[in-house]
């Protein structure tokens, strides 16, 4: 990479870290389901993730909503 490619991916961690964080957690809070589910789905399992992980199920499904929001028009683009 060069390093314009290293200041560009700088740049869209600075500004995005919180809501990345937030997605990583919420698949940390969701691993040991997702992992019970790919190896035996039921709709009783999915069922439980949705009812015991909320928080979690809430944010993985609006995070392309605030991903958007805190998108490229808050990185500072240069003359």
């Amino acid at each position: 990479m060069r390093k314009t490619e290293y200041s560009k991916l700088g740049k869209y961690l600075r500004v995005r870290w919180l809501p990345l964080l937030l997605i990583l957690l919420s698949f940390w809070d969701l691993r040991t389901e997702l992992r019970l589910m790919v190896d035996n789905f039921t709709y009783t399992s999915l069922l439980f993730t949705l009812r015991q992980h909320t928080v979690a199920v809430t944010f993985l499904i609006a995070s392309p909503s605030i991903l958007r929001r805190y998108g490229s028009n808050r990185i500072a683009k240069p003359h």
